[in-house]
Parts: structure tokens; sequence; C-alpha cells
């Protein structure tokens, strides 16, 4: 490897890092709104749970029968863990891809070396029928 393509390199992962810090952020800011806005919820029913009269655990019941808590649970508990294994999956998908490219590059050089035979994102391979 010469100096253009080291410097080429090194210009792709530093481009690479940026993408992955401004990835970061964005995914923090979004949780964050998000714990923000239940957080402005909670505060917002406080006087109602802070109350203890009659008519404030009845306007509670209310709210709490409008939003269809049970069910609203489930269905974020769903798409929660959904998108937790599909994250994890690409994640993965993208360490194995990476590993793959020098993998191949440790094959080339040494001829006697083997791979754990995996496709370059990690599945494994469909045998062709004959």
């Amino acid at each position: 490897m010469n100096k253009n393509e080291l410097a080429f390199e090194q210009a792709k992962l530093s481009t690479r890092r940026f993408e992955l810090v401004v990835g970061l952020i964005s995914h923090v800011t979004v949780i964050g709104g998000i714990a923000l806005c239940v957080w402005l919820v909670f505060e917002g029913l406080r006087p109602l749970v802070q109350g203890q009269s009659p008519e404030a655990i009845g306007a509670l019941a209310k709210v709490v029968q409008a939003m269809e808590l049970g069910s609203m649970a489930g269905y974020a508990w769903g798409v929660i863990a959904s998108g937790a294994w599909w994250f994890e999956r690409k994640g993965k998908q993208r360490a194995i891809s990476a590993k793959s490219r020098y993998q191949r590059i440790a094959e080339a050089d040494d001829p006697g070396r083997t791979s754990s035979g995996l496709t370059e994102i990690g599945a494994t391979p469909r045998e062709v029928k004959t």
C-alpha cells in the first residue's frame, strides 16, 4: 500500500467515523425527545395523582381509560423489541461484512488460510440443489 492509498483509506475511515458520530448524536437526540415527552405527560398527570380526592381519582381513571394503556403498552413493547432485533442484526451484518473484507485480504496473502464459509453478510450460504 503506497502513501496515496493509505491517505485515501484514512480519509474513508475519517468519513465513516464522522457518519457514526452524527448517527449517534441523532439517535441520542431522538431518545432524549421521547423521554422528554414521556416526562411531560407524567408531570401533567402529577396533580391528578397527588390530589387524592374522589374527583382527582375519577379524572385519572378517565385519562387511563381513554389512553387504553394495556393495548398501547403491548404494541409499544412489540415495536421496541422488533426494532432492537433489527438494529442488532444490521450491526452484526455490518461487522461481519467488514471482517469478511479483511478475511479476503488475509486469504489472498496466505492461500492455506480458510474462512467459516458464511456469506459476506454473515448468512449461511444456500446449497445449490442438483
